[in-house]
């Protein structure tokens, strides 16, 4: 990646490990400064597992739709996602199943990863599913 972003990634891990690596800013910030146990070395660690196993359910030109909340803890998945090198594809959790069912369709969606309050609009999406977690 011309980025070097999982470059990055190893080296604040390895040299800031156990400082915090997702930080929230705005209103969020005064409730939750910085999300409890998601250190450098652990965003590490979540998402080359993340990616270990999209790479073991995903075809390598698949379209992965990530489900999960607008919260920091979706990070590990979603660049777990681009490092097994597939097309993440996040969308809204709020959406119903017809919703879902529409945009999956028409991205070509073959792997969810979705977080377990969306598991129950997921069926009869013909991809399948991983845990956000």
């Amino acid at each position: 990646m011309g980025l070097g972003l999982f470059d990055q990634l190893r080296h604040h891990a390895a040299a800031r490990g156990g400082e915090a690596a997702i930080v929230t800013v705005g209103p969020t910030a005064e409730r939750t400064p910085a999300i409890p146990g998601v250190t450098w070395r652990d965003l590490h660690a979540r998402t080359f597992a993340a990616a270990a196993r999209v790479d073991l359910a995903a075809a390598d030109d698949a379209v992965v739709m990530l489900i999960g909340p607008n919260r920091p803890e979706v990070v590990p998945a979603f660049l777990g996602v681009i490092a097994a090198g597939r097309t993440v594809f996040p969308v809204d959790a709020s959406l119903t199943a017809t919703e879902l069912r529409g945009v999956a369709e028409r991205a070509g969606v073959s792997l969810i990863v979705a977080d377990r309050g969306a598991w129950g609009k997921l069926g009869g999406l013909g991809a399948a599913v991983l845990d956000l977690d």
